[in-house]
Parts: structure tokens; C-alpha cells; sequence
């Protein structure tokens, strides 16, 4: 598919060139400017940029990116709730097609030529396939598997580490990414600009120091970035010997200076947020601020353009927006790798508290591995405590507060909820229901282990009445150095009737399996209606059908008896309060309705008859069926600006971890088969309704052998786990002096190690472990080469980052997703049931 764009839309649509307000790319901004002479300039650069050359993404070296569209109704099908005709549960027939799925955009309108299904007969306006903005980000991230499949292409199937030798970034690069980028101690612009690393170094540096000139050593002192004349500020520094001298921003070969970029970042919709004002993913415009400043950047010419610019803008940019625009930038430029640093090292004020530290809690872990030296330690249960010992939910602070917990669910909505692939965006609405009911899952099961109920929902029936308990994290800060308000207990939510009608409008729709745009439902071993459903739950991208619940209701409750915006209205602190997981239970009614809708899998789905566990078990420090927990110290290390603006060392908190474990199975197959594992934690009292409980802990490819197969699988094996994204300092450092290619496209998207375990008691809880074997769909088979020959890189949490699809359509949580009776599943002889043992060590 050729896409034909055009270069440099730094001034896309640009009109009112009559004296009037200039207004640019999509109407974004209502701002005037005043100053006569820079609206003439503005005007006169705009009709340069009308005459650029067109260049074209997508479809080099005989690779294609054919789209997958999703079917759309025109609005007014939809706006008006309908009748249910028919019974809320009749049985459920299976079709005969799956109807493709994709979903619908800013714009919200599809190729009518791709429709299918129930809306083939619809009206469909003559618009974009998908919103401008869309197609647009959609070809960079293509842009980049193509580099990466075409890289796989020469080297036919090798290992992970062969292959990415391979991987080519840049036409000019004068290093790979394992070479060190130091020469004599120094960097230099011309090597970082030539280098894969180097150039993600520049881009993940311009994350470090937001209160500092844009002059000032960055990375340990390495990196000093000055601007030429054209972009300086009056008060630049002479630079220094070493100094990395960027480039003028150019455009059909005239210079653009910094004052005509910045009346051009005023005119546009990022401006619109200011500098130390609220961002939140959860509001549509801050969503929309963050895409124009991305489309902007990205559509530079050259690097070297778009960093100059990053850097005359970023003193202007509000922190957050800037930073999760960095995110999408470097996930979607061919030219760098994946590796994001963590965000509790970009804005440590976010996740932990700098208040009232003490170092009371060094003699918990006198007991274990390392005895730790008395020093200063954010203790959740201590100095930091949200809640007194009275209140029930002070018990799992160790999960509410965690900060790599708090870290994972940020990074997934920036993301997940962002511009994705092609491929990614098939399951993202899928992956949005599997993620947050794993986290709700894990919640429930801790909820358990302290001697409490599963989650309540916050649903219609509560909204009219107060919150219970209320919440205050101490953290600051979101405006100006001042805290995140609390919420006081009892504090109501107003404005819900809308809310309620959404809701009542999308659970009919869900009982007749029909979304308007979409219909729902299971065949041939895929779910394809889970994801729309989630695309219509979140309202990704202009999807607002149904009001998109999941943001309405964290915008709403973040607000409740509060004077400002609460921590639910953020998705870096909003786990941190009860009622988070009060709101998801609610929202995970939704899929939990549909997953009733479709009634239990059909046996044919089930069953593996030529294969037989033998055995499973887990052993974990010598141990069979046994896996202890602890409390242990983690550590954010920040970098040397952070440490002197918050007058701070290095942060210690208090965490929850496990000793490790490896699962352990015998399987024998009557025949040489592949095959898909899957593994879940269900605490046994939930073994006849494991639906709102189960934890899924692995989910891998086999390869079985004809007779017996003996397999171990470890935590960082699994695709749905992740080690901790490093810090920003680490990640300069490995940058600098070079790093595997596995390392750099690694995305550390994933729910933490640390945390793999639920805490269990100090008695031993008990849980079912339960091992099943599932067959490779059909549709799959064709993956599986092309799996093995990525090195089977993860998919279950964030999607394929890499390119390629996993050999594994089934629905996400498979077969556990829907209603079972354990003892019911294991009678086949493809799964197996163990039960063991969680002990928590205690203090």
C-alpha cells in the first residue's frame, strides 16, 4: 500500500491567510495571535509548506501493509437506544465468518468496499478510511516493522541474537548498537546522529531536566545540547569543546527561526494545555494535544530538524504531555529502538511520597539475603501510611502503592491507549479488558489474603450515594509543586445520568451481541467481539458510541468533593485509591456480561486427546509446591538534575517479592504436534468460579515431541511478566556505552516479576495451580515460523511490538475468560491441577 504524505506538516491546512486568525491542521486551536509580523510570517512559511515535494511510506522491498478495516454505521443508527427483541440469554450459535475487525478512529468512518456482516447494506459517507492523524502514525510504526521483518527475511530463521545483527536503522549509521558510543570519554553530535543508540540516547535525554536550562550537562555530563543561532535563546552560553551543536530547522532550503516556531506552537492545540496545568490520558483533548505535537515532530524531514525543534519547544511544553509525546515518538521512529526508561525516574513525585521518610524499617530484612543498612525508606505502612491500621484497606498497601505496579499501568495507557500498529490495534480492546481484569484479579486474590471479600462494583445503584473510604496519597506534584487534593469520605460524584443511560444502552447491546458498528461473538476458536467491546468501553480514539465509560467515570469520580483533580483522574496514581478497583469491577461487568452471553466453550475447543499431563508441579528454593513471599527494599535512582531540584538521594521504599519459582511438566503426546501452554493461580476456594479470581501466569508455544516432553518455564519467561523498566540514568548509561539489540527493542511493557506472586498468608494460602494444553489454531499455523524466528518475543500485555503476529488467536484468559467449574475442566486428560502453597515470611 503506498501512502502518500506530506513531508514536513508542520503547518498542515494552515488557512485564514486574509488577516484572520490562522487556524492549523484539523481546526485545532481557538488561540489569536495579535502580532501582525509574526502572523505574516506564519502565512508566508505556510505557503512554502503548501509546495513541499511528497515522499511515501509503506510498501518497500515488496512488503505490504494491507489495513483491516471495521465495519461502521452511520451515527444516528447508533445515538438511539434499541428494543431488545429476544431473550437476554438464548442460546448462543456460533457463525460461520469471522467478520474482521479494526478499529474506527478520530474520524470514525471506514472503506465502505471493506464492510461485511450486518452493516453491509449501511449508508457510509464519502471520508478518509481512517482519521488523517491515524493513517499517518499508523505507517511510521509499519514503517518500522518493515525494518525489522525484512531484517528477519535476509537471515531466515536464527537465533534471536544472529538475527538483530542484521537489523539495519540508518543508511549513514557509523556504529551498531552494541558499540560504545564513547570516544576519549566524550560523545559527540556527529556520532550520536549516526547511530541507532545515539539517537534514542538524544531523544530519552531530552526526559532529563525539565527545570534546567536546556543547555545544562545532561547524561552524567556527556550530553550538552546547545542550539545554532537561527534556535538559541539570547542567553546561551558560549559552548563548550564538547558540546553537541544542533541543527537549524530548515524548510525548501530557508531557515526557520525560533521565533516562527514558536507562534507556530501557540496557533497549535498542544499549546492549549500550559506548562503546569493538569494532563490526563483520560481527557480527549489532552489526547488530542499529545497527537498534534507527535504529528508534528514526526513530520520533520530529517532527525536532526526534529530534535532542534523538541528542543526550542520543550521550555514551552507542558512536562507530561511532552513526555508521553516522547513515548509515542520513539515506539514509532524506525530509526531508534523500543526501550522506554520508567517513568517513576522522569517524575519520581508521581509515585512516591517525599515527605516523612524514615529508616524505622531497616530490621524487617536483617532476616533475609542482604541485611540492609540503616537509611532512609519509604514505608507504606509506616511514616507514608494512607490509611490507619483501623481501615481494612490499609492492609494491602504493598499492592495499591506499589510504584512498579503504579509504573506498569501509566506505560500501558501510553501505549495502549495511544497511536499503535496495525497488527496491535486488532486486540487492543482486548488487551484493555485482559489487562485490567488481570490487575483486578490480583487484587481480589490479596483482598483474600487479607481476610476481606471479593471488590464491591461502584455501579448505578451506588453513584447517587457516597465513596467509601476516602483517599489521600500524599503525592505531589500535578500543578505547581502542589499535592494531588484527597477525597474525603462520603464525597459523592455528580453528573452520572448520562453515564447510566450509556449503560443501559451498551448492556442491551451486549444481550443481542450487536454494537451497532460491530457485531459480537466466537468462531472458529476467536472472540471477535471482545476487542470492539473494549474499543467501545475506553472509546479509543473517537469511538464514543457509548460514552466510553471507562475514562467518563475516572474523570468523574477524580473530581468527587474534591477542589481540584484527584488521583483517579490520572492513569499513573489512579490504582493507588479503593475506589479504582470498585470502578473496574464495575467495568469488568461489561465483558464478564458478554463472556456470559457466549455460553461455556464447546468441547470441540477444549479438547486434546493426544495429549496427556502427566505431572506439574512448581519448585522454588528446593522446595516442591511451595513459594514464599517477602518483603524486601527497591530503589529509584534518579538522575543528577532530579537529585538536586528535590534535594534528594537516591529513593528506598518498601516493596513486596518472591524467592522465584520454576513450573515443572511431563507431557505425552500420541503425536508430534504444536501446541499452546497455558498456566493460572486460582485460590482453591474459588475452584467452582474461578472467573473474576484467576491469574494467568505464563502462556508459551510448544513444539511437542511424539512420547514424553519434560518442560520448565521461569517467571521471565512469560509474556505476560516483565522486569522492571530501567531508570532513565541506567538507560543513558547502557545507551552510552552499547547495549544488545534485544535490550534496545525491548519495551518492559508487562505486569512487574517482583510481583508475580500474589502475598498469600503467613499460614500458606492455598491455590490451585492449573497447567492446560491447548491445540494451535488453524488460522495460527502459519505464524508459527515466523515466531520462532523472532525468538518468540511477548504479546500477551502490550501486543507484538516487533512485528509479526503470535501464533495464538484464542481469546485472551482462554479457557478461564468464561464460567468454569475447575473440577469440570481438569477431567480432560490436556490439563491438570496441582495444588500448592503461598507463604508470606512476615516480619
Amino acid at each position: 500500500m503506498m501512502i502518500v504524505l506530506y513531508g514536513f506538516i508542520l503547518f498542515l491546512r494552515i488557512g485564514g491567510f486574509n488577516g484572520k486568525a490562522v487556524v492549523p491542521y484539523g481546526g485545532e486551536s481557538s488561540h489569536r495571535f495579535q502580532d501582525k509580523g509574526h502572523l505574516e510570517n506564519l502565512n508566508r512559511l505556510s505557503s512554502q509548506l503548501l509546495n513541499l515535494n511528497s515522499y511515501t511510506i509503506g510498501d518497500a522491498d515488496g512488503y505490504k501493509f494491507a489495513p483491516r478495516y471495521h465495519q461502521h454505521q452511520n451515527s444516528e443508527d447508533y445515538l438511539r437506544p434499541r428494543k431488545i427483541d429476544r431473550p437476554k440469554y438464548e442460546p448462543y450459535v456460533e457463525p460461520e465468518t469471522i467478520p474482521v475487525y479494526f478499529p474506527v478512529y478520530d474520524d470514525g468512518y471506514t472503506n465502505p468496499e471493506q464492510r461485511s456482516g450486518k452493516a453491509a447494506s449501511a449508508e457510509y459517507e464519502d471520508t478518509p478510511l481512517v482519521s488523517q492523524y491515524q493513517e499517518f502514525i499508523m505507517n511510521f510504526f509499519d514503517q518500522k516493522t518493515h525494518k525489522i521483518l525484512n531484517a528477519l527475511s535476509t537471515q531466515g530463521k536464527v537465533s534471536d541474537g544472529d538475527m538483530r545483527q542484521v537489523r539495519i536503522y540508518g543508511d549513514t549509521d557509523v556504529k551498531n548498537v552494541s558499540q560504545s558510543l564513547l570516544e576519549n570519554d566524550q560523545v559527540s553530535y556527529g556520532v550520536l546522529r549516526q547511530t541507532p543508540h545515539g539517537r534514542h540516547l538524544l531523544l530519552v535525554t531530552l526526559l532529563e531536566g525539565f527545570d534546567v536550562d536546556y543547555w545544562e550537562p545532561r547524561c552524567g555530563s556527556y550530553v550538552k545540547m546547545y542550539l545554532p543561532d537561527s534556535l538559541k535563546l539570547p542567553n546561551q552560553p558560549t559552548p563548550p569543546a564538547d558540546a553537541c551543536i544542533l541543527h537549524e530547522v530548515t524548510l525548501n532550503g530557508r531557515v526557520v527561526n525560533r521565533a516562527e516556531i514558536l507562534d507556530y506552537y501557540h496557533s497549535k492545540i498542544v499549546s492549549s494545555i500550559g506548562k503546569m496545568e493538569e494532563f490526563s490520558r483520560f481527557h480527549t483533548g489532552d489526547q488530542n494535544a499529545v497527537n498534534s505535537l507527535v504529528r508534528w515532530c514526526l513530520d520533520q524531514d530529517s532527525f536532526d530538524s526534529m530534535l532542534s525543534l523538541l528542543v526550542v519547544i520543550r521550555d514551552s511544553c507542558n512536562n507530561k504531555l511532552f513526555t508521553e509525546a516522547m513515548f509515542t515518538i520513539i515506539q514509532a521512529r524506525n530509526d531508534v529502538g523500543f526501550v522506554l526508561p520508567s517513568l517513576s525516574s522522569i517524575d519520581p513525585l508521581d509515585y512516591l511520597p517525599f515527605h516523612n521518610r524514615s529508616s524505622d524499617v531497616s530490621e524487617i530484612y536483617e532476616n533475609h539475603r542482604v541485611k540492609r543498612q540503616s537509611q532512609s525508606v519509604i514505608s507504606f505502612r509506616g511514616a507514608q501510611r494512607t490509611y490507619p491500621p483501623s481501615e481494612p484497606e490499609s492492609r494491602i498497601w504493598y499492592f495499591r502503592e506499589d510504584v512498579l505496579i503504579n509504573t506498569m499501568h501509566a506505560s500501558w495507557h501510553i501505549i495502549m491507549s495511544g497511536s499503535n500498529s496495525r497488527m496491535s490495534l486488532e486486540r487492543r480492546g482486548e488487551m484493555f479488558a485482559y489487562m485490567h481484569g488481570q490487575v483486578l484479579h490480583r487484587y481480589n486474590c490479596e483482598r483474600l489474603a487479607n481476610g476481606l471479600g471479593l471488590t464491591e462494583e461502584f455501579g448505578p445503584r451506588h453513584w447517587p450515594q457516597g465513596i467509601w473510604p476516602g483517599y489521600d496519597s500524599q503525592l505531589g506534584s500535578v500543578i505547581n509543586g502542589q499535592r494531588y487534593p484527597g477525597r474525603p469520605a462520603g464525597a459523592t460524584i455528580t453528573g452520572f445520568n448520562g453515564l447510566r443511560q450509556n449503560t443501559e444502552r451498551l448492556n442491551a447491546a451486549i444481550d443481542r451481541l450487536d454494537l451497532g458498528r460491530n457485531r459480537l461473538g466466537y468462531a472458529q476458536g476467536v472472540d471477535f467481539g471482545i476487542s470492539p467491546l473494549g474499543d467501545v468501553v475506553e472509546a479509543y480514539g473517537s469511538n464514543n458510541q457509548y460514552g466510553g465509560p471507562h475514562n467518563s467515570g475516572h474523570v468523574r469520580i477524580a473530581t468527587a468533593g474534591n477542589s481540584g483533580t484527584g488521583v483517579m483522574g490520572f492513569p499513573q496514581t489512579s490504582m493507588r485509591d479503593p475506589i479504582f478497583y470498585r470502578w473496574h469491577t464495575f467495568i469488568e461487568n461489561f465483558f464478564l456480561r458478554y463472556k456470559e452471553r457466549l455460553g461455556p466453550y464447546p468441547s470441540a475447543d477444549l479438547d486434546f486427546p493426544e495429549v496427556q499431563v502427566d505431572n506439574f508441579w512448581v519448585t522454588s528454593q528446593g522446595q516442591n509446591n511451595v513459594i514464599r513471599t517477602f518483603y524486601d527494599v527497591g530503589t529509584v535512582s534518579l538522575d543528577g538534575n532530579l537529585l538536586r531540584s528535590l534535594g534528594v538521594g537516591n529513593i528506598q521504599y518498601e516493596r513486596l517479592n518472591n524467592q522465584g519459582y520454576t513450573f515443572n511438566m511431563q507431557i505425552n503426546s500420541s503425536v508430534a504436534t504444536p501446541a499452546i501452554g497455558r498456566i493460572f493461580l486460582v485460590p482453591s476456594q474459588f475452584r467452582n468460579n474461578a472467573q473474576s479470581v484467576f491469574i494467568q501466569m505464563d502462556l508459551f508455544y510448544i513444539n511437542l515431541r511424539q512420547g514424553q516432553n519434560t518442560l520448565t518455564r521461569s517467571p521471565n519467561e512469560s509474556p505476560l511478566h516483565s522486569t522492571a523498566p530501567p531508570v532513565l540514568r541506567d538507560l543513558q548509561n547502557g545507551l552510552l556505552r552499547g547495549m544488545s539489540e534485544t535490550t534496545f527493542n525491548y519495551a518492559h511493557c508487562g505486569w512487574p516479576i517482583e510481583n508475580a506472586i500474589p502475598r498469600g498468608t503467613t499460614q500458606g494460602m492455598q491455590f490451585d495451580m492449573v497447567l492446560f494444553i491447548s491445540k494451535v489454531n488453524e488460522r495460527d499455523s502459519q505464524n508459527v515460523n515466523d515466531w520462532l524466528t523472532r525468538g518468540m518475543n511477548s504479546w500477551a500485555w502490550c501486543g507484538v511490538r516487533q512485528g509479526g503476529l503470535p501464533p495464538d488467536s484464542k481469546p485472551m484468559g482462554y479457557p478461564l475468560d468464561r464460567n468454569w467449574d475447575l473440577d469440570v475442566l481438569m477431567r480432560r486428560s490436556n490439563a491438570r491441577l496441582t495444588p500448592i502453597s503461598i507463604v508470606h515470611e512476615g516480619n
